[in-house]
Order: structure tokens, then sequence, then C-alpha cells
């Protein structure tokens, strides 16, 4: 089973929905998608965020077989002689495949926790998993968390229907190169249909393509390349063939 195969199933196995495992891990809908789809991999410390969002260990998350049992070590290595390292012994067969796949499998085990210590300690290092960060990001898109207040506020919010096709405006108190706009709507059943409205002069808009007889609550996300801030907007929202009912939750007048 691969790794995406194993995130989506860990995922439904607790009854989360795509939305809800990223708000966790601080990243995107999208991203998550893509793991599971196998279009991207998540980087160490978005692992990380996976297996604890999870409650899995990371091994299992990443489909890493345990150790061998106490009761039947290693084979141990010897240590060739220089005429071993240099010349070939034409008397000793090549290791059949299934053979050179264990012993390559049993390095692994050994290489992968010394790989995951140096990650966590240089992760402790001031400004080394900043710097790690950077090297990532495509230039004209690198935004800090800084450029992402811990709070922002949406004004103008609008809903109208049109032959039961729901379309939004409003307007986020923030906006600049960097940080893109997401809009949510969770249905009673906690279903969440997420929807990336187009931004013109500061105003975000679009359409929704949702059930006409649910009752829905909307949330706005605002987030850049590291970091998510998420605002629930409105609550009970409805709509038919020609009207669009909700209660706003926060709105600057």
């Amino acid at each position: 089973m691969t790794f995406s195969q194993r995130l989506s199933q860990a995922r439904k196995a607790r009854g989360m929905n795509q939305e809800t495992l990223a708000h966790q891990v601080g990243v995107s809908r999208q991203a998550v998608s893509k793991w599971e789809t196998g279009d991207a991999l998540p980087d160490l410390p978005r692992l990380l965020a996976l297996a604890d969002a999870l409650e899995l260990p990371l091994d299992d998350l990443c489909g890493r077989e345990p150790p061998p049992s106490p009761s039947q070590p290693p084979a141990p290595i010897s240590t060739p002689t220089p005429e071993s390292t240099f010349l070939p012994d034409s008397s000793q067969s090549a290791p059949p495949p299934c053979q050179d796949s264990i012993l390559t499998r049993l390095r692994l085990r050994r290489v992968l926790p010394l790989v995951i210590a140096f990650f966590l300690g240089a992760a402790l290092t001031l400004g080394t998993l900043w710097s790690l960060r950077q090297f990532q990001l495509v230039p004209s898109q690198a935004a800090s968390a800084a450029d992402l207040p811990e709070a922002f506020t949406v004004s103008g919010l609008s809903f109208s229907s049109q032959g039961g096709t729901l379309s939004y405006t409003f307007t986020p108190s923030m906006a600049a190169p960097g940080i893109t706009y997401q809009i949510s709507f969770t249905d009673s059943q906690g279903d969440t249909e997420t929807f990336d409205p187009a931004l013109d002069g500061g105003v975000c808009s679009g359409t929704a393509a949702l059930n006409p007889l649910e009752s829905y609550q909307v949330t706005v996300t605002a987030q850049t390349a590291t970091a998510q801030r998420s605002l629930a907007v409105a609550v009970n929202l409805t709509f038919g063939d020609s009207r669009a009912d909700w209660i706003p939750l926060e709105e600057i007048p």
C-alpha cells in the first residue's frame, strides 16, 4: 500500500474530511488532496504533524515495517579484507534478488532513525527550519507568517441565487501578494465544500454549486505558503431559485 493510500484510509477511518485534517496540520485542503492522490509528498514537519493529527505512529503512516525481534538478530557484517575490497571474488555468486532486498531494507531501518533525529535536532535550532523552508518557496509567492495577522475581518458579505446557483461576494480586510482566499460551506451533516473565489480590486466573488435543500455555515480562510487563518462569517445560509437568506457573524460596517 502506498503512502497516499495509507493517508486516505487513516483519515477516513477517523471520520475526518480533508478540510479538517488540513486545518489540524496547518495546510490547505488542496495540499491534503495532492498527498492522497500521490501528486505530492509532505516534508518532514508536515509528516510529523499528520502522524499526530491521525494519532498514528510515524512507522505505520509511512509503511515502515517493525525492526526484527531480539530473538532473531541481524547477521553480523564481516569486515572485508583489502583483497576483497578491491578485487571481486569470482567464487562467490551475487545474492539472490530477495536476499538483496532484505539487506537493503535492513540498511534503511538503521539509517531512518538517524535521519529523523537529525531533522528534529535541526528544527530546534533557531532559524534553521525557516531557512530550509525559504529554499522551497518560489520567490514571487514567498510570504512569512508576519504578513498574515492573527485575526482578520470580512465586510460586504453578500449572497444571491439565480436559477438555484448561489453567488457570493465579500471584501477581506487584507489583500497582498502571496495571500489567497477560500470560502467553505459546511452542511448539517458536517460535509464541507470549498471554493476559490476570484479577487478583483480587493473584492472576492464567485459561485458555489451547492444543494439548495441544505443549511450551511460559511467560513472564509486566508492563507499564505506558511500560515492560515479562518473566520466563520455566516450561519443558517439557505437559498432557492431566486433568494438567499443567512445570519452574518462578523462584519465591518
